[in-house]
């Protein structure tokens, strides 16, 4: 088994605190550096449990962590540098909600999916679920 090197020069422990409780995208990469899946958890510990319960689950090796001090992002690179999983913390998207986005979601907690369909779809056209 490799050891980890943790790179993170002169973070400041007030950056790792303020981005800690922050919502994270954990973005996990396959062969060639393609992104395979992203996963939105609700805190930087949430995102760091759920990359290594899934690089664990995948035998998947961590040889290197590098955290960038300016933006905090942190990333967990093979033997071979190649990424493995990124870490960067998200804001939550809280657009004013529209009144026909507020209706849809009334009645698609009765089981209706009319309102719903009707947001998706071109304007003009009756939407039947």
């Amino acid at each position: 088994m490799s050891s980890v090197s943790l790179i993170c020069p002169d973070a400041s422990p007030e950056l790792v605190l303020a981005s800690a409780h922050r919502p994270h995208l954990v973005r996990f990469y396959g062969g060639g550096g393609n992104a395979e899946a992203v996963v939105a958890a609700a805190s930087l510990a949430a995102a760091i449990q759920v990359a290594s319960e899934r690089l664990a689950a995948a035998g998947v090796s961590v040889a290197e962590v590098i955290r960038d001090d300016q933006s905090g992002d942190i990333s967990m690179l093979t033997s071979d540098s190649a990424p493995v999983v990124a870490i960067t913390a998200s804001e939550l998207l809280q657009p004013p909600i529209d009144s026909s986005v507020e209706r849809a979601c009334v009645e698609l907690k009765r089981g209706e999916l009319a309102s719903l369909v009707a947001l998706f779809s071109p304007a003009g056209e009756t939407a039947t679920a």
